[in-house]
């Protein structure tokens, strides 16, 4: 069995999620330190980041990335920090530190009703993805594992041609539901 990510942790805010509790933002890095080794450009705060080759995927020790094609089966629940515009998604619960995600992930856009911009969904349809480990990147040791859409396929497109299922809290709310049945559910 895996250690409980959240043991020991005392949390401040009663409706922080339990994937973002071990998280340091910049790691061990200064925000300047940061933004030198992640964006094209220190000084321009719209700059784009820079993100890791290989969609991600952490590499072998010979630099070929490690991933195969593998099939979401319907039931699964899935989940992303970030836009629904993208095409990453991870098992339900993995810790946010396994995901290899920029500090900006965490921002939910004004109004939103999704906390740290943390969506969850459930699978409708079986979708083909790529799979494997991620990546170390943003000062974050990653190796959780990543689902990649194939294609041009995006988490919104296939919520809007119902493959997808937004989920709320309710429908996600008991610790069977994540990844490795070992994180709490939400509070």
């Amino acid at each position: 069995m895996l250690p409980h990510p959240c043991k020991g942790i005392t949390f401040q805010n009663k409706s922080a999620v339990c994937e973002v509790a071990t998280y340091h933002r910049f790691g061990d890095l200064c925000p300047y330190e940061f933004l030198a080794k992640y964006s094209l450009n220190v000084s321009d705060p719209n700059a784009y980041l820079i993100y890791p080759g290989a969609n991600g995927f952490a590499n072998t020790t010979n630099q070929t990335p490690i991933s195969g094609i593998a099939t979401l089966e319907v039931g699964r629940k899935v989940d992303r920090f970030g836009d629904p515009s993208g095409t990453f998604l991870a098992p339900l619960g993995a810790p946010y530190i396994e995901r290899g995600l920029p500090p900006k992930n965490l921002f939910a856009p004004e109004n939103s009703s999704f906390p740290y911009n943390y969506h969850v969904y459930q699978v409708i349809e079986p979708i083909t993805v790529a799979l494997g480990p991620v990546a170390g990147w943003f000062e974050q040791p990653g190796l959780g594992t990543q689902f990649v859409l194939q294609g041009n396929q995006t988490v919104a497109g296939l919520v809007d041609s119902n493959k997808l299922k937004v989920l709320e809290k309710r429908e996600y709310d008991e610790a069977a539901d994540f990844a490795a049945d070992y994180l709490p559910s939400p509070q």
